[in-house]
């Protein structure tokens, strides 16, 4: 996905919302300095300093909870006598997979759907997952 290996078969596509980001295995180094050059390279720190643990991870997470947000929107649509459900539909499963994407199913995050969209009245998702 970074475009760096092009020597592959297949196709990979991010889900629209999420950001990869690439690691190389090895480091890119300069071959005109030395090791010790390399290594007392002043580094770009990596987190803002002035800011708290909470001020970050509180911004970290302000697309997930933009996303929840805009998926209780899109449970509420669903009760709407026009709803478009094909539309609902896809845009709640995108929301649900930054959200999964996330949070992962360990921290139990299950998908929420209006009764009134369920088959029978009953959820889709399995219960306990």
């Amino acid at each position: 996905m970074a475009g760096v290996d092009t020597d592959i078969v297949g196709e990979a596509r991010p889900q629209p919302g999420l950001n990869i980001g690439y690691l190389p295995q090895e480091p890119v180094l300069d071959p005109d300095k030395t090791v010790r050059e390399i290594v007392e390279e002043p580094q770009e720190p990596v987190l803002d300093p002035d800011k708290t643990v909470r001020e970050i991870v509180e911004e970290s997470l302000t697309h997930i909870k933009e996303a929840q947000a805009e998926l209780d929107k899109v449970y509420a649509a669903y009760a709407e006598p026009d709803a478009d459900f094909d539309k609902l539909a896809s845009r709640q499963a995108e929301l649900e997979n930054i959200i999964t994407a996330a949070f992962g199913s360990q921290f139990g995050y299950r998908r929420r759907c209006p009764a009134s969209t369920a088959v029978g009245g009953q959820s889709r998702t399995p219960v306990g997952r």
